[in-house]
């Protein structure tokens, strides 16, 4: 091969790099063959489209798409021949500047004025494709418009550059039909830090959340950084927005996904900062957000607070803004209720106490066909969007004979929701017919009507009726409205005006008077307005804004006037216009009263309870009046509500008189009067006559008797004793006083019905008796009209007993005391009567918490009462008595009974339960061999039951000893432990004494003894002997002789000597010293007729580390025979063969192989408890060569024995 030339050398790069660009060229045009916009569908053109042209309004100013902040309206025509079917289909493609807008619907359907659908309309990707239905196998001439809401597609545009139709050519659309618009997308530029107040709406269209369909739109409130307020020193302020009308705020951002529900954020020296706020003082902070769902970190600092609800959204910025800056803040509101396409959603922020409304674009697709058929429809449609257009619009028609024979004419009204048409049919053929509409909504703004007939435009609906077999003529009436037309606004005025007599006017020229006004849905608003000072409004309301406007009738009464009033118009509902103030005219009319009225009271005097007793006030009493010529005319009163008459005219004469049908009261006597029974209406310009009606009522009177009876067996104790009653009777109270058998009267002063109570007042009664009491009807009664109700009040009189109670608590410390408050106590008891009787004794069981009751012992007995003790293992027990009238003696309770009248004695006993306890002590014991350093004290933990603690002992000279504080209940089972009291380079033992006991007796004190023993590591080592070579067989039965010194800190802790018969372990060397070094040397080993080396691990070094037991020495000896050849040793040479360069494969000998001729090679020390690598090893040295190494090292020998030989000859 020859060697390439210097040319081709240098241009072998170039080569190179030919083929790589020309692979980069195949691979980018297929990724950009990728991304041509592909028609999701080949053009099918039954029909064509024409006629496209941009709706004014939006994302279109002056026939051009400039506003790149919202979306434009594009319109078009469509149309098929006749002979078009059901499923053909015409295409209508976007440019690639252009994409449909987001939120706009994907499919809809195209119907005609009679609401049928005439076919359907799909976007896939960039095409709209239209497909027929039915309707055009039964019209003709179906024809129809399509309107699409469109938006700048950025992945399309370079937007370093922008995009002008002007430069770069009209934005073409293509399909079934060729059309070209203007648009200008402007290149991006670089973003400012500050802007004006303003706020701005961007409908997102569906989402569904939790199975529920809502619609999005995300609301930018810009905030000019100047903006001041005066909550706070530092300029606080707040933004404040109201959901609109059927929605509401997203506080959840789930709702929102995959956008947060609200953000805060603004631009400084040319970076947005989100989530943080720059404040007055130039302080960068975040803030709270409450009542979020979904936000991960809800507070992050201090600048601003952003509260939201479903119906309100408040931003809070208490420490100002930093005037540098452009603070934005965005959020969200939602609907269930899908928007109308091509409708604008409006919302209004305050800033600061300043509305700032924005609007939203609700982007569409829609359209509607139309087809012959026969007489004429109507329908109607909207473009354009605004707060006052109507919802639905007027017409009138009317259709007449050329001959004038037959005229029909009618007013009809039609929805403007584009879907809603009204079809006429009754009319003859060759009628000629006109179509108006009644341009009749006052507010809304003018828009500008275009007629379609038929399909094809008209400027007005002037037509001729066809045959009836024939298709209809169909009338589209199109109301253009500016897009976003500014809102006209007005005010309004409240006038008053005053009419009556000149004094009375003049008078009330100043005087405020009280209106409440409301416009819309606003809250009522009350104001005031005089003659002299009408009210304006100080709000500005939109054009077609209605108000209701009404006087209140306070504060209008004037003095012998009648006030009667109007307002202008009469229903106070104005509407706010055009270029004008509208006006309320409110005339307060005064005239003096031509009639008059009386009025009659109803008075009640005598008795109190009749008075004041509300059943007496309510009642109505019966009277008649006869005023002029008429009859007597019956008419009803009571105290509180008096009779007011009809009116009358002045001078009138009248006559007023009260009835006694039902004027009486029971129990009382009455007389009535009448006052100012007669009168004339007006007289003395009053304009009402007072007459009162008084009735008198006097209570009917009467008394009772009572009579005192003494009975029972100790009846003769009490019959010379005076008896006191005291009586109630209604509001009369009194005494009365008698003797056994005696009777006594009441007085007779008692209205008659007036309920009556008796009640025995206490008395001394005879000590060591007892009584009992009764009186007639339980001593309540009614006095009677015409005699004095008797009455009777017995006593019973017996000998008494007496008795004492005992009660019982329980308390203590016992660990048992709940067990020993359940058992029962029992309490004897001896009394002696005061007549000295036999003692009357008993005994009783109480419980705790128990009061027992020991009755019928003689009133004056002597008692003692005594408990008999309890016994309970682990507890002292003692008893305490208390209580009034008591003496205690030791364990005796002793007293006297006393009488039944007295308070019950009560003797209280009290019983304590103590609980026995004893403790313990820890003893510490330390035994440690000499050299070892042990802790000065030592920790222990103890439970005893529920108790629990720790103790510390310290230790001298082996010993200490430390008594636990805590007393422990008798029974408790207690255990100690030690903590941790290892040390290193030792073992550590312990042993126990009571390391588990129960506290068994009283004041016991348990020794608990633990004894540490510590014991210093050591350890060990074992030799074992290893033969190699091919004469190690001689040294099978030589004795090997072992050295071995170790020492630690420089001191000899161990010396010996170690023998080992041929290969073999010694015996194993124990005891030695944790930490010490030893070093093992091996005498000659030496035989007959074999050339020995030997080695041994780590050079006999080994260390005693970690108390490990026993560690392995390896001793290798090599016997290998003499050489054949006296010219070159073999064995000295051997040492040479590991250093070859070459790599050599080690290979392991069989058991029972004859190892090759090596130098012996010992493993290191292997310290049993050490962790091994896991690695392969051989127990002796590599042995082993590969076949080349071999031959290699052959070679070698044979080549250094011919140079000795040579060298020998030469020498020679």
């Amino acid at each position: 091969m020859k060697s390439p030339s210097q040319a081709q050398v240098n241009s072998l790069p170039r080569s190179i790099f030919g083929l790589l660009l020309a692979a980069l060229l195949v691979m980018s045009v297929s990724v950009y063959a990728g991304k041509v916009p592909q028609s999701s569908a080949q053009s099918t053109c039954v029909g064509s489209w024409d006629n496209l042209h941009w709706v004014e309004g939006g994302g279109v100013q002056g026939g051009s798409y400039t506003n790149v902040g919202e979306s434009a309206v594009a319109e078009f025509d469509w149309k098929v021949p006749n002979t078009a079917k059901a499923g053909d289909k015409i295409t209508f493609t976007l440019p690639p500047q252009l994409q449909v807008a987001t939120g706009a619907d994907r499919s809809f359907t195209l119907r005609d004025a009679s609401n049928r659908e005439v076919g359907t309309a799909e976007w896939s990707s960039k095409d709209l494709i239209v497909t027929l239905s039915d309707f055009a196998g039964t019209h003709f001439d179906v024809q129809g418009k399509v309107k699409v809401s469109l938006q700048w597609d950025r992945s399309q545009i370079n937007t370093e550059t922008g995009y002008d139709s002007s430069v770069d050519g009209l934005l073409q659309f293509s399909g079934c039909g060729q059309g070209a618009l203007a648009g200008v997308y402007p290149k991006d530029g670089p973003g400012g830090n500050t802007h004006e107040t303003a706020k701005a709406g961007q409908y997102r269209g569906k989402q569904t959340v939790a199975g529920t369909d809502i619609y999005l739109t995300d609301w930018t409130v810009w905030i000019n950084g100047n903006t001041k307020g005066t909550e706070t020193a530092e300029g606080g302020f707040r933004v404040t927005d109201r959901a609109p009308d059927g929605h509401k705020f997203a506080c959840d951002s789930t709702m929102t996904s995959p956008s947060e529900a609200v953000n805060v954020g603004t631009w400084s020296n040319g970076f947005f900062y989100l989530g943080n706020i720059i404040n007055a003082n130039n302080y960068a902070d975040g803030g709270r957000y409450v009542g979020f769902t979904g936000i991960q970190n809800t507070f992050t600092g201090h600048n601003f607070t952003v509260t939201c609800s479903e119906q309100e959204i408040v931003f809070e910025f208490p420490y100002g803004l930093s005037p540098q800056t452009g603070p934005i803040v965005r959020f969200t509101t939602y609907t269930e209720t899908k928007p109308e396409a091509f409708s604008t959603q409006t919302n209004t922020a305050n800033v600061n106490g300043k509305d700032y409304t924005g609007y939203a674009a609700i982007p569409g697709s829609g359209g509607f066909g139309t087809g012959k058929l026969g007489g004429f429809t109507v329908r109607k449609a909207v473009i354009g969007t605004g707060p006052n257009i109507p919802s639905e619009f007027t017409f009138e028609y009317k259709c007449e004979q050329a001959d004038g024979s037959k005229t029909v004419a009618e007013e009809f009204k039609v929805s403007g929701n584009g879907t809603d048409y009204r079809h006429f049919t009754s009319l003859e053929k060759g009628m000629s017919c006109e179509v108006k509409e009644k341009n009749d909504q006052l507010g809304s703004p003018k828009p500008q009507l275009s007629w379609i007939i038929d399909g094809q435009p008209a400027s007005s609906a002037t037509f001729t009726i066809r045959d009836p077999k024939e298709n209809s003529v169909d009338l589209i009436a199109t109301n253009t409205y500016p897009e976003d037309p500014k809102v006209e606004t007005g005010s309004f005025i409240i006038e008053k005006q005053l009419v009556g007599e000149q004094t009375i006017v003049d008078g009330l020229k100043d005087k405020e008077f009280n209106f409440t006004y409301s416009c819309n849905d606003e809250d009522l608003q009350k104001v005031k307005a005089s003659a002299n000072k009408p009210f304006i409004s100080g709000k500005e309301y939109p054009v077609g804004t209605t108000c209701t406007i009404k006087e209140l009738e306070e504060g209008t009464d004037v003095e012998q006037q009648i006030w009667s009033h109007t307002l202008t118009p009469g229903d106070g509902v104005i509407t706010i216009g055009k270029g004008q103030t509208a006006k309320v005219v409110a005339t307060n009319i005064y005239t003096p009263v031509p009639k008059g009225t009386f009025t009659v009271k109803k008075v009640l005097e005598g008795d109190a309870k009749v008075a004041a007793d509300p059943q007496y006030q309510s009642k109505e009493f019966s009277g008649e009046y006869k005023c002029g010529s008429s009859e007597w005319t019956p008419f009803k009163v009571s105290a509180e509500k008096p009779f007011v008459s009809p009116e009358f005219l002045e001078n009138t004469e009248c006559e007023v008189k009260e009835l006694d049908t039902n004027a009486a009261i029971s129990g009382y006597e009455w007389t009535s009067s009448v006052e100012n029974g007669k009168f004339i209406i007006g007289k003395d310009k009053k304009q009402s006559i007072d007459v009162k009606f008084t009735n008198t009522y006097k209570p009917k009177l009467g008394g009772f008797t009572l009579t005192k009876a003494v009975e029972g067996p100790a009846a003769a104790l009490a019959k010379d004793l005076e008896y006191t009653f005291d009586y109630v009777c209604g509001e009369k109270t009194g005494e009365l006083s008698t003797k056994a058998g005696a009777l006594v009267e009441s007085p007779k002063d008692i209205p008659v019905g007036t309920h009556c109570k008796i009640t025995e007042a206490s008395f001394d009664v005879p000590r060591g008796t007892t009584w009992t009491g009764s009186i007639t009807k339980n001593g309540e009664f009614t006095i009677e009209e015409g005699k004095l109700v008797a009455v009777t009040a017995t006593n019973t009189f017996d000998y008494a007993d007496g008795g004492f109670a005992i009660s019982k608590t329980v308390g203590g410390d016992a660990k048992d005391l709940a067990k020993l408050t359940e058992l029962p106590f029992e309490f004897k008891y001896s009394c002696k009567a005061p007549t000295g009787e036999t003692a009357i004794d008993g005994s009783v069981s109480v419980m705790n918490g128990q009061t027992k009751h020991i009755e019928k012992i003689p009133v004056g007995s002597e008692c003692e009462v005594t408990e008999s003790e309890i016994h309970h293992d682990g507890a002292d027990w003692s008893v305490d008595f208390s209580g009034e009238g008591i003496s205690v003696n030791g364990g005796t309770a002793k007293f006297t009974v006393p009488s039944e009248d007295d308070p019950v004695l009560l003797v209280k006993a009290h019983n304590t339960f103590t609980q026995q306890k004893g403790s313990f002590k820890i003893d510490k014991i330390v035994n440690a061999e000499d050299g070892l350093t042990v802790p000065k004290e030592f920790g222990f933990d103890w439970t005893c039951g529920n108790l629990s603690g720790e103790a510390t002992v310290p230790v001298a000279n082996g010993r200490g000893s430390v008594a636990v504080s805590e007393e422990i209940a008798i029974g408790t089972e207690c255990v100690v432990s030690e903590k941790d009291a290892s040390i290193p380079g030792a073992s550590l033992a312990t042993t126990w004494e009571n390391q588990r006991f129960v506290i068994g007796e009283k004041n016991q004190v348990v020794s608990v003894t633990a004894t540490n023993t510590y014991k210093a590591h050591t350890g060990g080592f074992v030799i074992r002997k290893q033969l190699v070579g091919a004469a190690s067989d001689k040294a099978k039965e030589k004795v090997f002789t072992f050295d071995y010194v170790c020492t630690k800190r420089d001191k000899e802790t161990a010396r010996g000597m170690l023998n080992i018969k041929g290969e073999g372990s010694s015996d194993p060397v124990s005891g030695i010293a944790d930490g010490s070094e030893c070093m093992i040397t091996e005498r000659d080993g030496h035989i007959d007729g074999a050339n020995w080396n030997h080695t041994i691990s780590n050079d006999g070094k080994i260390s005693i580390i970690g108390g490990n037991p026993t560690v392995t020495v390896s001793a290798v000896n090599g016997y290998e025979k003499p050489p054949f050849s006296p010219l070159v040793p073999l064995i000295p040479l051997l040492p040479l063969i590991p250093l070859l360069p070459f790599v050599i494969t080690p290979i392991i000998p069989p058991t029972s192989s004859v190892p090759p001729q090596v130098a012996p090679q010992a493993p290191a020390p292997q310290q049993p408890n050490k962790a091994q690598v896991n690695k392969q090893r051989t127990p002796l040295a590599k042995t082993g060569a590969s076949v080349i190494g071999l031959a290699f090292a052959s070679t070698l020998l044979i080549a250094a024995g011919v140079f000795v030989i040579r060298r020998g000859k030469k020498k020679n």
